[in-house]
């Protein structure tokens, strides 16, 4: 990379070198780069984050919590100009080899400071595009974190992701600013830590949202920041803004225009050298909602999460490149074998996310065609194996022992195969009443040339289908509604608007989230429920929930972990709401610090709930942290997360206290919940290091009175009778072929499980971990916990995996 030479005039220097060497003159601007005066981005001087903490949380916050941040000041009239999110219409163009077109410098800024930065502190970095793209080199602000008030500051202090939330308390940051950060774990090179954060406003959700990308984006991200903040629109076509360990600068790449998201990392690497890259599609460059952005190749990483692709792109840019070197993960022998000592973690590796589609199934809880039918087990296993037959290849974050992501084959397409992930193949397959896995391979290929969000684009697709039957099935005809929405073409353009928004527009204004085809049927497992209602980030990052906490692994084993919160009689038992809203509230607390940390949080709940390692243990690991306690210092970090993301938006539980109805409404459930999550912030202990210990004394501890589990005696009288047994991945295989007992009935689940053991040795580690049962089991569409009743003729469903994907 070009020598960084700071200052207005080494810069303009720089520029007209360039401009020399280009053989062209324009007054000292590079060429195709230069806004005219009404596009000219105006520069905001920097604004510290001014937030206040008081104790007016009943008032101000409607009762959720008892102290509260207040963001104090808007920030000033004016600031960065924002362009109307896209332009339609612009004409959908395929993949294009070739040699890019000019390079263009537009301007060169250090990228850091000469004096050392405090390393207890983030460092953050802040591009104006506009005032790049312009040649000011004040245009890059790079320090370390900070903020006048002293509680702001010290949450901003806990990582990059920590910090760009604050930053979001302003207002006036929350349409002009788009950031990217990097957890602490990811800059110590902890293994499996290499989630980057991307946080934004989202279009379809209309507030501030963030999603995690893998690859090797965040590693290299890590050389260079904690936390880069992109305000401003770049000029220009094309735009890239290139950050290197020694430097930012905005590059104008036109040819890069219309290409996929696969397409254009290929272009870079070529231009670039090495890098990674965060960048959009076609759908991006059209202003499109549904956009999503791709990280990474081999294959790329995508990230949806309400439009953030859209979202990227109002900044004018087509991608951010990344060239700093990766932080090398750490070798560390000891915590990789932790990770392979999880039958959970063990059998997501071999069977990926793929056996979600078994387990939502089991759920009563996987839909066809829009929501309007039910997928049984049977045709959910066999949805599963089609897809495991076409994988070629296993992928996985580098350093990660055991890789959870598959690759499949992508024939006559030029890319690098395609993800085989549940969360992608189920709303464009299935959902959309195709029940191969070719077709829904197509449609998702189709997704990702096109830079879409596969489930967001399914769901509209599932919506625009309701009335046109013929459509069901067809993923030619579904995947040209796709490419003409792009183009902007009507009637296909109204697919543009996202499910939710088009749902109303066709008069099915509850249909959004069933015609994604999840949240079927009525959930038996209450804790899920409540946890994907309430969720102050939305139901995505809930998605460790029924797998953790919502495991069914017993009483025993949900004491141990949770500890030393207190539990009730029944909160044990999935079907009872006793006891469940404390449950939801440790959870929550729990996944937000580990987003906080860039760990992977599908990783963290496989060893949790296998217990592997315990929650002080994982603290210490991932934070590095010292002392008694780390893991109540975590949930009370992850309870002010919660409050902070409840203030940028958690309509989600918000809705909820207007009046919670059904199985909401039963005690135990959202009453405790709320009264738990009031207790995040208080004067006396505003940063919840105590949070354990005051949520304690909100519960006090569990009386008789609240036995609400069936605890009632078969009277021993048993008959010989069979139970069959369903699995998948390598907890199938262990089993073999229509595995069934014979055995004494009525039996407890646990006795079912022990039985199996000894039946077959070689999936006794994927059944049993001492006395607790690890697999969720489910008969009928209902969880069952390790006490319930087993009879004759029962199946049940044996479902050993961690969510995600």
């Amino acid at each position: 990379m070009d020598a960084m030479v700071p200052g207005d005039e080494a810069v303009a220097q720089l520029v007209q070198q360039h401009q020399a060497e280009e053989g062209h003159e324009d007054g000292g601007r590079a060429q195709g780069i230069v806004p005219d005066e009404h596009e000219e981005a105006r520069h905001v001087e920097e604004q510290d984050v001014d937030a206040h903490f008081d104790a007016e949380g009943a008032a101000d916050g409607e009762g959720l919590v008892h102290g509260s941040w207040r963001v104090l000041g808007a920030g000033p009239e004016g600031g960065p100009y924002t362009p109307e999110l896209g332009k339609r219409g612009r004409p959908l163009q395929r993949t294009r080899r070739g040699v890019l077109g000019r390079r263009t410098l537009a301007a060169m800024s250090p990228s850091r400071l000469s004096t050392s930065l405090d390393p207890k502190r983030p460092r953050v970095m802040r591009v104006d595009l506009g005032a790049l793209g312009a040649g000011q080199a004040s245009a890059v602000e790079v320090g370390e974190w900070h903020a006048t008030d002293p509680l702001a500051d010290r949450v901003g202090c806990w990582g990059g992701p920590a910090a760009a939330l604050v930053w979001f308390q302003d207002p006036g940051h929350r349409e002009t600013s788009f950031a990217l950060a990097v957890g602490p774990a990811v800059a110590r090179g902890v293994p499996t830590a290499a989630r980057a954060v991307v946080m934004a406003h989202a279009p379809l959700a209309g507030c501030v949202r963030e999603g995690q990308v893998g690859s090797d984006l965040a590693r290299r991200l890590a050389r260079v920041t904690d936390l880069l903040l992109i305000e401003g629109v770049a000029p220009g076509s094309g735009a890239v803004l290139v950050l290197g360990e020694q430097g930012a600068r905005l590059e104008n790449l036109p040819d890069l225009e219309g290409l996929d998201p696969e397409a254009t990392q290929r272009a870079l690497v070529k231009h670039l050298g090495p890098c990674a890259s965060l960048r959009v599609g076609p759908a991006g460059e059209a202003g499109l909602p549904l956009a999503n952005l791709a990280a990474g190749s081999d294959p790329p990483s995508y990230v949806g999460r309400g439009g953030l692709g859209a979202s990227f792109a109002a900044r004018g840019l087509k991608a951010l490149a990344v060239t700093a070197q990766e932080v090398e993960p750490v070798r560390d022998d000891r915590w990789a074998a932790l990770q392979k000592d999880s039958p959970r973690l063990a059998a997501r590796a071999e069977g990926a996310s793929l056996e979600l589609f078994e387990s939502l199934a089991a759920r009563s809880a996987l839909g066809a065609r829009g929501g309007s039918e039910r997928v049984s087990v049977e045709e959910a296993r066999a949805f599963g194996e089609q897809a495991r037959e076409r994988v070629e290849r296993r992928h996985g974050c580098r350093g990660c022992p055991t890789p959870c992501g598959w690759v499949m084959d992508d024939p006559g397409a030029e890319g690098e195969g395609v993800n085989a992930r549940f969360n992608a193949l189920h709303p464009l397959g299935q959902n959309l009443g195709i029940d191969g896995v070719e077709g829904a391979g197509e449609l998702l290929s189709c997704c990702n040339r096109l830079g879409l969000d596969a489930k967001e684009a399914g769901g509209c697709l599932a919506l625009w289908a309701r009335d046109k039957p013929h459509l069901w099935g067809e993923s030619l005809a579904l995947e040209e509604l796709l490419e003409q929405m792009v183009r902007g073409e009507e009637p296909a353009a109204q697919l543009g608007q996202g499910a939710d928004a088009l749902g109303r527009s066709l008069g099915l204004a509850d249909d959004g989230l069933h015609s994604r085809g999840q949240g079927m049927g009525s959930e038996s497992n209450l804790a899920v429920h409540l946890g994907a209602c309430v969720g102050v980030r939305g139901r995505e990052p809930m998605r460790t929930f029924p797998f953790l906490v919502g495991a069914g692994f017993g009483r025993a084993g949900l004491e141990a972990l949770v500890a030393p919160l207190p539990l009730p009689l029944g909160a044990e038992n999935p079907a009872l709401p006793v006891g469940k809203g404390r449950l939801v509230w440790w959870h929550e607390n729990l996944v937000l610090a580990l987003d906080l940390s860039g760990f992977c949080s599908f990783a963290a709940a496989g060893m949790l709930a296998d217990r592997v390692v315990d929650l002080d243990g994982l603290a210490r690991e991932l934070e590095g942290a010292e002392g008694e306690s780390p893991g109540e210092r975590w949930l009370g970090r992850g309870a002010v997360l919660a409050e902070l993301w409840r203030r940028l938006g958690g309509e989600d539980g918000q809705r909820v206290s207007e009046g919670p109805s059904g199985a909401l409404a039963a005690p135990g459930m959202w009453d405790e919940y709320h009264a738990l999550r009031g207790v995040g912030l208080t004067p006396e202990d505003p940063l919840g290091d105590h949070i354990l210990e005051r949520a304690l004394g909100q519960l006090g501890t569990p009386g008789g009175e609240e036995a609400l589990v069936d605890e009632s005696s078969f009277g021993g009288l048993t008959a010989r009778g069979r139970v069959r047994l369903r699995a998948s991945g390598a907890l199938a295989e262990a089993l073999g072929t229509e595995p069934s007992l014979e055995l004494n009935l009525p039996t407890r689940v646990r006795a079912v499980v022990a039985q199996a053991a000894r039946r077959w040795p070689e999936a006794a580690p994927l059944l049993r971990r001492g006395e607790a049962v690890l697999p969720s089991v489910h008969s009928g569409g209902r969880q069952l916990g390790p006490d319930d009743l087993v009879r004759d003729g029962d199946e049940l469903d044996l479902i050993l995996v961690v969510s995600g994907g």
